[in-house]
């Protein structure tokens, strides 16, 4: 075309190089950050998977000085190889009770059940078949052989598979135990017993020592034979330990109710909060975007905004305390709670000035994000309300405040996934390590915003650093830090779903 000019050093090879590193710098950064991602959800997903798979067990004939080989029952927990080309196993082991048959005269095994063996102490390893583990309602687990049923004192001569036939019995109803028993002893019928009630079976325990035990069938949670399990076996005590989300950990005995808490915890605490934090941040971005101006008042709101998402979170932990839990729940036990005082109400730590405490340190993250979406829409849609007679807080309310809803959204899912694992200011604000009941419950009114909660980044943090071996409940940490994910990811693809369809609902009138 006459008078059209086109420069030709737009097209050098510096510019071609230069958009070639850009574009392959994105692309690498973007793969970067997809691989961290995916490796972290491989160690934490294979963590979890060893720590609920069943692993061999092993019977170990070790050597101690002067005396004969004693037998201890154990799975391999890990191996160590010493400067001097010696090598050690760790074993998990609880058949002891007395001396550690690797070192000679002390008093008993270490408190989280492991024991160092020298590989040249130990003269024969061997993996029993029927070798059984016997996982026990306190929590812990027991390695030994299963030897006797017994019933009301009486032993039961049974020619199949003991450990089959009982966890049978631990899976049957009152009404199921009686029939089964009933066959083995058909000459003397079982006390009849109702819903609530059990008969009274026992299976006799043996452990390495050959020492025997009796342990009642209530006190059960599972039998099984890993030695000599298929692979189905497996798989089916994998998913039994999944689902249920029981621990072999002896510092956890009611870990399966304290994870469905903890659950329960995180994720009303995160509704609460999302419910305080998105009118304010959605109000508090409007107003700064169309009503404040330019004033001096909008610069000192806007730098106190900024500032607020810098401050550390245990300065919020101690503001809530002081300020939620003494000053504004104090008056709410005097005027409303008299009666109970002085146990407070309101005037403790409890799921809602949690909520609230959260709710003020993701509120930064809400107003940038709503405020930025504000200023994304254009500006000929407010003009053309205005030239249709609209007011301007009409025009706020039906054009601009549904068209901001995707950005608020955005600001709400950071905001979930930073409260969802914070920890210092929750330590402050009735975070306990177990509760006594959920905050939501069949009795009204339901939701019981006073009342003390688990929550899973805390429960982690306890596992974490008040565990006294870590190897004892490495497997557990990557087992809750995953699961912690998953509810982050739940909660965020719920919101990312529901910002989706309000952008697909807007999008006409953004273009």
């Amino acid at each position: 075309m006459p008078g059209l000019k086109v420069s030709r050093r737009r097209f050098t090879p510096k510019s071609w190089i230069s958009g070639s590193w850009i574009s392959l710098s994105s692309k690498l950064a973007t793969g970067t950050v997809i691989a961290i991602i995916v490796a972290v959800l491989l160690i934490l997903l294979s963590g979890a998977v060893s720590y609920f798979w069943p692993r061999p067990i092993y019977e170990f004939w070790v050597e101690r000085s002067g005396e004969a080989a004693v037998p201890v029952h154990g799975i391999i927990a890990g191996k160590e190889n010493a400067a001097d080309g010696s090598a050690r196993l760790l074993i998990r082991s609880v058949t002891a009770a007395g001396d550690d048959p690797a070192t000679p005269g002390t008093d008993r095994l270490p408190a989280a059940d492991y024991v160092w063996l020298p590989e040249t102490a130990v003269v024969q390893r061997s993996r029993p078949h029927h070798l059984t583990a016997m996982e026990t309602r306190d929590g812990r687990w027991h390695w030994g052989y299963v030897v006797q049923l017994q019933v009301d004192g009486e032993i039961l001569a049974y020619t199949g598979s003991l450990i089959d036939f009982s966890n049978q019995l631990l899976a049957a109803d009152c009404a199921a135990q009686q029939h089964m028993i009933n066959a083995l002893r058909p000459a003397r019928v079982a006390d009849a017993c109702s819903d609530a009630e059990f008969i009274d079976w026992r299976l006799l325990f043996e452990d390495a020592e050959r020492r025997q035990v009796t342990v009642a069938g209530a006190d059960i949670l599972q039998l099984m034979q890993p030695n000599g399990a298929g692979l189905l076996d497996r798989i089916a005590s994998f998913a039994t330990h999944l689902v249920t989300f029981r621990s072999p950990n002896r510092y956890a005995p009611h870990h399966g109710q304290d994870i469905v808490a903890a659950i329960y915890g995180t994720v009303l605490m995160v509704l609460v909060m999302s419910l305080v934090v998105s009118p304010l941040g959605g109000l508090a971005a409007v107003y700064l975007h169309e009503y404040a101006g330019r004033g001096w008042l909008a610069t000192v709101l806007r730098v106190a905004v900024n500032n607020l998402a810098g401050v550390p979170s245990i300065i919020y932990g101690v503001f809530g305390l002081g300020f939620f839990i003494h000053a504004v729940g104090g008056r709410f036990d005097q005027w409303f709670f008299a009666d109970k005082l002085p146990v407070p109400t309101f005037g403790t730590g409890g799921l809602l000035w949690a909520a609230m405490t959260l709710a003020l340190l993701t509120l930064p993250v809400v107003i940038v994000a709503t405020e930025e979406a504000l200023a994304r829409i254009p500006r000929s849609l407010k003009e053309g309300g205005y030239a249709l007679g609209a007011t301007q807080s009409e025009a706020v309310r039906y054009l601009l405040w549904p068209l901001a809803l995707p950005g608020l959204l955005t600001g709400m899912i950071l905001a979930v996934a930073r409260a969802a694992g914070e920890v210092a200011p929750l330590m402050l604000l009735g975070v306990v390590k177990q509760a006594s009941s959920l905050p939501i419950d069949g009795n009204f009114p339901f939701l019981h915003l006073e009342r003390k909660f688990m929550h899973l980044g805390y429960y982690l943090y306890d596992l974490a650093f008040r565990n006294t071996n870590l190897k004892e409940g490495l497997g557990l940490l990557f087992a809750v830090a995953l699961l912690l994910v998953v509810v982050v990811l739940v909660l965020n693809l719920s919101a990312v779903f529901l910002r989706n369809r309000l952008y697909d609902r807007y999008r006409k009138l953004m273009s």
